[in-house]
């Protein structure tokens, strides 16, 4: 993928195809990470609400403002790199859109991975439905199959899909 030719439709999709894998791997590594270190913390939590020291709005936000400059920084790091090594545009605009896009897709899984393992009683079980809900987005973004050609009971799922969002914006850059 390295300085795409995306003069040819061969270059054009090799480019979609990393932005593609950009987003999965990056939104899949970074829920499973959120996901071990909100497991951990789950107990001290349920120690603290039991003693009523804070409640459970200020906890929620407590971890979501701590993981954003974490997440704004590793895409940043990571957005510099993969952007000019594939050869996208070389726009500073259209740079910082690309980065602002893939924070908020990464964002969006990491809060995934927080609300699966809120939501259910281990860690074990939110890894697998985090993967499944990943699998889901990456079958009916339009990528592996068009629009479309996506079966009609899925396309709700189609239309409320934010892999498909960000990697439509991400295919203007």
């Amino acid at each position: 993928f390295l300085q795409l030719d995306h003069s040819s439709p061969r270059g054009l999709f090799a480019a979609k195809s990393a932005q593609f894998l950009a987003l999965v791997f990056f939104g899949l590594t970074s829920m499973g990470e959120v996901m071990s270190v909100t497991f951990n913390e789950r107990t001290v939590y349920y120690r603290e609400r039991a003693v009523s020291t804070y409640s459970s709005v200020v906890y929620g936000l407590a971890i979501v403002l701590s993981e954003l400059p974490y997440l704004l920084i590793d895409s940043l790091v990571f957005s510099f790199i993969f952007y000019w090594a594939v050869g996208l545009s070389r726009d500073w605009g259209w740079f910082f859109f690309w980065v602002l896009v893939f924070f908020l897709y990464v964002t969006f899984e990491t809060l995934m991975g927080i609300l699966l393992v809120i939501l259910l009683p281990s860690q074990c079980l939110a890894e697998f439905f985090g993967l499944a809900v990943i699998l889901l987005l990456s079958l009916t973004c339009g990528w592996t199959k068009p629009g479309p050609l996506i079966p009609i009971w899925w396309k709700w799922f189609y239309w409320t899909n934010p892999l498909q969002y960000a990697m439509n914006a991400m295919e203007t850059s």
